[in-house]
């Protein structure tokens, strides 16, 4: 698939970062793509919620041995924010684990989606400085980092909420 943008270049803007996301979502790489990984507080600039995404994110969980990782903190917020995607994701419980740092672990969490040979990073929050990634180095690296986050959370955002 081509790109505007150079492989790995930096670049700058909140929307052009959506961007890249949407576009990253909604041409999900074939069969070799088992699992993706999204880090973010609380995906408040993913473009979650629209129809395209949500077609294509069902599309790809269609195939068995697909697993969405979701690391974040704040997922109240997401769920009000991306109200269908909240629901996509309830009907895709057996795909997709929600994840939280510890209480004793919380510290600003890195900003990426990692899907198979390509990912998306947010380097600077303030100024919305972002990069594309595709080198497979780079990719291997923070994936490791991402695994070792992993191991300093816990289940988060259940499907269903017990009460009385």
């Amino acid at each position: 698939m081509s790109t505007d943008a150079a492989p790995s270049a930096d670049q700058d803007g909140r929307q052009a970062f959506t961007d890249a996301l949407r576009e990253l979502l909604t041409n999900l790489p074939g069969q070799g793509l088992h699992e993706m990984w999204w880090v973010d507080e609380s995906f408040e600039a993913w473009p979650l919620d629209e129809p395209a995404v949500l077609e294509a994110l069902s599309r790809w969980s269609r195939v068995p041995g697909r697993r969405l990782h979701i690391v974040g903190s704040d997922f109240e917020l997401t769920a009000r924010r991306h109200p269908r995607f909240a629901a996509w994701r309830r009907d895709r419980a057996h795909v997709t684990e929600a994840w939280r740092p510890l209480p004793t672990e919380r510290t600003d969490l890195p900003v990426r989606l990692l899907a198979g040979d390509r990912g998306v990073e947010l380097l600077d929050r303030v100024h919305w400085h972002w990069r594309r990634v595709d080198d497979r180095a780079t990719l291997v690296n923070l994936m490791s980092s991402t695994a070792d986050l992993l191991h300093r959370c816990e289940s988060a955002w259940p499907i269903t909420t017990l009460g009385l």
